[in-house]
């Protein structure tokens, strides 16, 4: 769902996108979404992914309309964004936080002395939540 992608000047592909494999189909009424994160170092050819969110947002915690009360849809929406730097990634997304439906940014690492060769380092720790009550909806 709405994948991003991004080149970054040493020629590495990234791409952060949406994903309901933890569903039971694709054909569901309801999904299970995960944010997901992938570098290529190769072009392309290879690709190692890692999963963002400890625990995934049912999409419909995500019901909302701006028509009608009755008029009402599931909406995760196209709410991701990925930009590179020469030292890390940062991915924003769509993520359930315990009882709320928040936005997340996860920066990804590109030190070669924290990753493995064939890894990517776990950023989970170091994902944020911010809201400000006073400007809903922004």
């Amino acid at each position: 769902m709405q994948p991003e992608i991004a080149i970054d000047r040493a020629g590495r592909w990234h791409l952060a996108w949406l994903d309901t494999r933890r569903s039971a189909s694709d054909t569901s009424a309801q999904g299970l979404v995960d944010a997901w994160y992938a570098r290529s170092d190769d072009g392309g050819l290879t690709w190692r992914s890692m999963r963002l969110t400890e625990q995934p947002l049912d999409s419909t915690r995500t019901n909302w309309s701006p028509f009608a009360a009755n008029f009402v849809l599931q909406f995760v929406g196209d709410y991701i964004g990925l930009d590179v730097s020469e030292h890390a990634a940062y991915v924003a997304y769509p993520a359930a936080v315990g009882a709320d439906v928040a936005m997340l940014v996860s920066r990804i690492d590109f030190d070669a002395a924290a990753t493995s060769p064939g890894e990517i380092r776990d950023p989970r720790a170091l994902n944020g939540v911010w809201f400000e009550p006073a400007t809903s909806g922004q």
